[in-house]
Protein backbone atom coordinates (compact mmCIF):
# COMPACT_ATOMS: atom_id res chain seq x y z
CA UNK A 1 0.00 0.00 0.00
CA UNK A 2 1.45 3.38 -0.92
CA UNK A 3 1.91 5.76 1.96
CA UNK A 4 -0.42 9.26 2.16
CA UNK A 5 3.04 10.96 1.82
CA UNK A 6 5.67 9.75 0.41
CA UNK A 7 9.67 11.45 0.03
CA UNK A 8 8.50 12.19 -3.51
CA UNK A 9 5.90 14.55 -2.02
CA UNK A 10 8.10 15.84 0.50
CA UNK A 11 10.34 16.96 -2.44
CA UNK A 12 7.25 17.71 -4.91
CA UNK A 13 9.00 15.25 -7.33
CA UNK A 14 7.18 12.20 -9.67
CA UNK A 15 8.45 8.77 -8.16
CA UNK A 16 10.15 8.65 -12.08
CA UNK A 17 12.46 11.41 -11.45
CA UNK A 18 15.60 11.25 -12.72
CA UNK A 19 18.40 11.58 -9.94
CA UNK A 20 18.93 14.90 -11.19
CA UNK A 21 15.63 16.25 -11.17
CA UNK A 22 15.85 15.03 -7.56
CA UNK A 23 18.75 17.11 -6.39
CA UNK A 24 16.94 20.22 -8.12
CA UNK A 25 14.17 19.54 -6.05
CA UNK A 26 15.86 19.06 -2.96
CA UNK A 27 17.97 22.77 -3.60
CA UNK A 28 14.55 24.26 -4.55
CA UNK A 29 13.04 23.49 -1.04
CA UNK A 30 16.84 23.87 0.55
CA UNK A 31 17.12 27.37 -0.38
CA UNK A 32 13.79 28.43 1.02
CA UNK A 33 14.94 27.07 4.35
CA UNK A 34 18.15 28.74 4.63
CA UNK A 35 19.09 29.46 8.41
CA UNK A 36 19.95 33.07 7.11
CA UNK A 37 16.47 33.81 6.38
CA UNK A 38 15.16 33.77 9.68
CA UNK A 39 17.55 35.59 11.48
CA UNK A 40 16.31 38.02 13.51
CA UNK A 41 12.77 35.61 13.45
CA UNK A 42 10.51 34.32 16.37
CA UNK A 43 12.24 31.20 18.49
CA UNK A 44 9.48 28.78 16.64
CA UNK A 45 9.60 29.82 13.41
CA UNK A 46 13.43 29.12 13.42
CA UNK A 47 12.42 25.76 14.96
CA UNK A 48 10.01 25.06 12.73
CA UNK A 49 11.90 25.97 9.35
CA UNK A 50 14.96 23.47 11.05
CA UNK A 51 12.75 20.86 10.87
CA UNK A 52 11.14 21.33 7.48
CA UNK A 53 15.19 20.86 6.66
CA UNK A 54 15.99 18.14 8.28
CA UNK A 55 12.76 16.42 6.63
CA UNK A 56 13.73 17.23 3.04
CA UNK A 57 17.56 16.33 4.61
CA UNK A 58 16.22 12.78 5.06
CA UNK A 59 14.19 12.64 1.72
CA UNK A 60 17.28 13.47 0.09
CA UNK A 61 19.51 10.56 1.70
CA UNK A 62 16.49 8.68 0.72
CA UNK A 63 16.07 9.14 -2.70
CA UNK A 64 19.38 10.62 -2.99
CA UNK A 65 21.29 7.28 -3.12
CA UNK A 66 19.99 4.62 -5.54
CA UNK A 67 19.79 1.55 -3.45
CA UNK A 68 18.17 3.18 -0.42
CA UNK A 69 15.81 4.46 -3.16
CA UNK A 70 14.99 1.25 -4.84
CA UNK A 71 14.23 -0.38 -1.38
CA UNK A 72 12.28 2.52 -0.22
CA UNK A 73 9.88 2.50 -3.79
CA UNK A 74 9.41 -1.40 -3.58
CA UNK A 75 8.39 -1.03 0.07
CA UNK A 76 6.25 1.83 -0.27
CA UNK A 77 4.81 0.04 -3.47
CA UNK A 78 5.95 2.83 -6.18
CA UNK A 79 7.81 1.14 -9.16
CA UNK A 80 9.93 2.70 -11.31
CA UNK A 81 11.31 1.63 -15.01
CA UNK A 82 14.05 4.04 -15.33
CA UNK A 83 17.82 4.00 -15.12
CA UNK A 84 18.22 5.45 -11.72
CA UNK A 85 16.60 1.91 -9.94
CA UNK A 86 19.24 -0.48 -11.26
CA UNK A 87 17.02 -2.44 -12.73
CA UNK A 88 16.34 -1.15 -16.31
CA UNK A 89 13.66 -2.41 -18.58
CA UNK A 90 11.94 -4.38 -15.99
CA UNK A 91 7.90 -3.90 -16.23
CA UNK A 92 6.23 -3.30 -12.98
CA UNK A 93 4.74 -6.23 -11.39
CA UNK A 94 1.77 -8.35 -12.58
CA UNK A 95 -1.61 -8.82 -10.09
CA UNK A 96 -0.62 -11.47 -7.61
CA UNK A 97 3.48 -10.38 -7.76
CA UNK A 98 4.73 -8.70 -4.39
CA UNK A 99 7.21 -6.71 -4.66
CA UNK A 100 10.43 -7.29 -1.87
CA UNK A 101 13.30 -5.65 -0.24
CA UNK A 102 15.56 -8.00 -1.77
CA UNK A 103 16.01 -10.28 -4.72
CA UNK A 104 14.83 -14.12 -4.83
CA UNK A 105 17.90 -16.70 -4.01
CA UNK A 106 17.28 -18.18 -6.87
CA UNK A 107 15.53 -16.52 -10.31
CA UNK A 108 11.68 -17.01 -11.00
CA UNK A 109 9.63 -16.40 -13.64
CA UNK A 110 9.21 -12.58 -14.45
CA UNK A 111 5.66 -11.42 -13.06
CA UNK A 112 3.89 -9.12 -15.92
CA UNK A 113 0.88 -7.15 -16.16
CA UNK A 114 -0.93 -9.57 -18.96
Amino acid sequence: MRPSITWYDILDALPDASAEDIRQAYDAKAGLLRPELFAGAPSKVVTAAARARGIIDAALRVLGDPVSRLRYDEAAGLWRSHGDSGRQGDSPPGPGCRASMSPPATPGPKCSAA
